[in-house]
């Protein structure tokens, strides 16, 4: 080592000499370059006079070392020439994609029983989209033996009036696991890559999502209550918590509205044994866990509406939720599509009252 000092000792003279001659010799390799053994580190200085007007200098002027004020023995041996300052990260977020226009299927495989699937979903974005507004999302989940197709119908309208960009999921099996169903896949782990998906677009407002289903996809939704955060609020239509699944500590807070028919046979109104296999909370009770969970002061108030229908609410909650049941007098497991002004304008209007 004491041989390499001498010789960089010349070298710097040599390199005074050439200086005061009017000349730059840029052929030795740059020892500017600090070796702490845990940390790479370069050293700025501001710019070398020696390297001015060179076109032979490999590096940027960051590194370049006074030579009057370093430490020889501060170089590490070997590491003459060699710059391993690390690239600065890129930390700018990533450019979100435009928001598609009318109905895309979203593409998803994912792993049931020790097999690869192929699963989608429908996202219905409005025709025409208004570049200067952030949409929020509206889940719809079919029933046991449906489709997401049956969603364009019911939410179209209010999708082309720019009221919310909608998502239909496919459920496994044209089910959703709870259970007892066919499926046997991992449905709320599916619906976080669609909503990790959802994450890429530009002018979704995932802070503002709901869900609402039908029958299974109702029970689903209350499922995803229960287990994720994902939702401001759900809507449940002839389905409610099944025994075994309601809301932990750890579940949040988030408004629920339950529509269900008191002659219901698949989902008794008032509750227990289901041919579904599932045992049910009965209707009035399960609202009833959902407003104690959500640690709501007013209530349970019961009135009789203008269809002769029970609503019995809930109110003053926890972080401005509510809880709102409908007994809908007479009815099965299929609701008439009038019920209380119609049952998709009823949703939709309870689930505005989160986003005011």
């Amino acid at each position: 080592m004491q041989k390499s000092r001498r010789r960089c000792a010349y070298l710097l003279m040599g390199t005074l000499i050439f200086v005061s001659c009017g000349q730059a010799d840029s052929s030795e390799p740059d020892q500017g370059i600090m070796d702490t053994g845990t940390t790479d580190t370069m050293v700025d200085t501001g710019p070398n006079p020696l390297d001015e007007g060179s076109s032979d200098q490999a590096s940027s002027d960051e590194g370049a070392v006074d030579e009057g004020t370093v430490d020889e023995g501060d170089v590490g041996e070997g590491d003459e020439g060699n710059d391993v300052s690390e690239p600065p990260e890129d930390t700018a977020a990533p450019e979100l994609a435009p928001l598609p226009s009318a109905i895309t299927q979203l593409d998803f495989t994912q792993t049931v029983e020790g097999e690869t699937v192929e699963r989608f979903a429908l996202l219905h974005a409005p025709a025409t989209i208004d570049p200067d507004k952030v949409y929020p999302v509206f889940f719809l989940f079919h029933g046991n033996g449906g489709t997401p197709q049956f969603g364009p119908p019911k939410l179209g309208a209010l999708v082309d009036s720019g009221a919310f960009v909608a998502v239909y999921p496919s459920g496994h099996l044209k089910s959703w696991n709870m259970g007892q169903e066919q499926s046997k896949a991992d449905d709320v782990a599916f619906v976080g890559m669609i909503i990790e998906k959802l994450a890429t677009y530009a002018q979704l407002d995932l802070d503002h999502m709901f869900s609402a289903g039908f029958s299974n996809g109702a029970g689903f939704s209350h499922k995803l209550a229960v287990e994720t955060d994902h939702f401001q609020a759900i809507a449940s239509m002839t389905s409610v918590l099944i025994q075994g699944g309601e809301p932990t500590e750890q579940t949040a807070r988030l408004s629920v509205l339950q529509v269900h028919g008191t002659e219901d046979g698949v989902c008794p109104y008032d509750g227990g044994p289901s041919p579904t296999g599932h045992v049910f909370h009965s209707t009035e009770e399960s609202a009833q866990i959902w407003a104690d969970h959500n640690g709501c002061q007013t209530g349970p108030t019961q009135t009789e509406t203008g269809q002769g229908n029970i609503r019995i609410a809930y109110s003053d909650c926890e972080e401005g939720t509510q809880v709102v049941h409908y007994g809908i007098v007479g009815a099965g497991h299929g609701l008439p599509p009038n019920t209380e002004g119609g049952i998709i304008a009823l949703v939709w209007g309870f689930f505005q009252q989160s986003l005011q």
